[in-house]
C-alpha cells in the first residue's frame, strides 16, 4: 500500500462568494452614484428654472411699477386739469338754462334754435326761421338786451324744403354770434331767478 503524503500546503480555493459580494457591492455603488448624480442634475435644473421664474417675476414687477407710476402721474395731471376747469367754472357761474330761456323768449314763434355753443363769453348759435325779416327782428331784439355786449349775424342761408320745386324756399338758417355782458346777466339772474 502506498500512502501519499502531500507536504505542500493545501491550496485554498478562492472564495467565489466573496467575489460575487464584491461585484454586487460595486454594482450597487455605481447605480447609487448614477441615481445620486441624476438627482443632483434634476435639482440644479429646478433651481435654474426657479431662478428664471424669479427674474421674470422681478421684471414684471418693475414693469407694473413703472406703469402704475405713469398712470398715477397721468391721474395727477388729469386731476389738476379738472380742478382748473372747476375753478374757471366757479369764477363764471352763469345759469345756461336761464340764458337759453331768455334767448328763446326773444325768438319769433315759428323759429327754433338748431345749434347752440357757449364758450367763455361768446355764444355761437344757428336758428331756423320762416322769413329773412325774422332774422333781422331777432337781431334787433338781441342788441336791445342789457346782457349782450355785441351781436353779429354771420350769415343767413335759404333752406329748400321741396327738392323737386327749386323755386320754393320755406325756411332760412341764420348763424349768429353773441358776446355776453356777464355782470349784467348775473345781475338779471339774481333779480329774476325764473
Amino acid at each position: 500500500m502506498v500512502v501519499q503524503i502531500n507536504l505542500l500546503p493545501k491550496k485554498e480555493q478562492k472564495n467565489r462568494t466573496y467575489l460575487l459580494i464584491m461585484v454586487i457591492f460595486i454594482m450597487i455603488l455605481v447605480v447609487t452614484s448614477f441615481l445620486f448624480y441624476r438627482k443632483i442634475a434634476s435639482l440644479k435644473e429646478e433651481i435654474q428654472q426657479i431662478q428664471n421664474e424669479a427674474s421674470e417675476m422681478e421684471a414684471m414687477r418693475i414693469s407694473l411699477e413703472k406703469k402704475t407710476e405713469a398712470n398715477h402721474q397721468a391721474n395727477v395731471e388729469n386731476i389738476k386739469v379738472l380742478q382748473e376747469m372747476v375753478e374757471r367754472a366757479e369764477q363764471l357761474p352763469i345759469n345756461t338754462v336761464d340764458l337759453l330761456a331768455r334767448i328763446s323768449n326773444l325768438l319769433p314763434k315759428s323759429a327754433y334754435i338748431e345749434t347752440f355753443q357757449y364758450v367763455e363769453q361768446t355764444i355761437s348759435m344757428t336758428i331756423v326761421i320762416r322769413e329773412e325779416m325774422e332774422a333781422a327782428y331777432f337781431y334787433r331784439l338781441l342788441l336791445e338786451e342789457k346782457w349782450t355786449e355785441d351781436v353779429k349775424v354771420l350769415n343767413v342761408q335759404a333752406i329748400r324744403e321741396d327738392a323737386e320745386n327749386i323755386n320754393t324756399l320755406s325756411e332760412y338758417r341764420a348763424k349768429l354770434e353773441i358776446v355776453l355782458d356777464k355782470e349784467a346777466l348775473k345781475t338779471l339772474q339774481k333779480e329774476d331767478p325764473s
